[in-house]
């Protein structure tokens, strides 16, 4: 999040491996761990619906406010984890 006149902030969302987990200082630099990211005017639900499928639905808080969102199509490469995105 950022504050002053133009404010800003974002919900993340990162697929890792047991092998490289989550690393708050290494997501800020290098995001190709992200596979979703919202404005926070969106509210975010995962859930896995299998061992390698990761379901990410969202929606906006506001339906006359828009958010942004960027998601990644393809699977994670090499980790095997297909994701599906669902907008509510």
């Amino acid at each position: 999040m950022g504050g002053g006149a133009a404010g800003w902030c974002y919900v993340r969302t990162t697929v890792n491996t047991v092998i490289e987990p989550f690393d708050i200082n290494r997501e800020r630099s290098d995001r190709t761990d992200v596979v979703f990211e919202s404005s926070c005017g969106a509210e975010t639900k995962t859930a896995w619906e299998g061992p390698r499928k990761l379901l990410i639905s969202y929606r906006s808080y506001d339906k006359n406010f828009p958010i942004a969102v960027y998601k990644k199509e393809a699977s994670n490469q090499n980790r095997q984890v297909s994701v599906a995105y669902k907008e509510e």
